[in-house]
């Protein structure tokens, strides 16, 4: 049962990446994994991007507000291993 109430607590977790960390804070596992999604979206776009959009960043909030950590985690190597494929068709 203890196991269980973690497996909900890790569920339920939510990120808001228009809360402000004071410099030099390193992100939070959920934080990481969500702007690693955010960096993705943004390959597919313009794989030599320079910096990740807003739009990018909020869509991968959603994403992981909605889905929850694994199916983001899915979603991220998906979305590698599709940006990878087709930097190599790129070249």
């Amino acid at each position: 049962m203890k196991a269980k109430s973690k497996v909900d607590a890790l569920m339920d977790r939510k990120v808001d990446l228009s809360k402000m960390k004071p410099v030099g804070s390193y992100l939070d596992v959920d934080e990481k994994l969500v702007h690693e999604l955010a960096i993705e979206y943004q390959r597919e776009e313009d794989f030599d991007y320079v910096s990740v959009s807003w739009a990018n960043q909020v869509k991968a909030q959603e994403f992981y507000n909605t889905h929850g950590f694994v199916d983001a985690l899915d979603e991220l190597l998906r979305l590698r291993r599709d940006n990878v494929r087709g930097e190599t068709d790129r070249t």
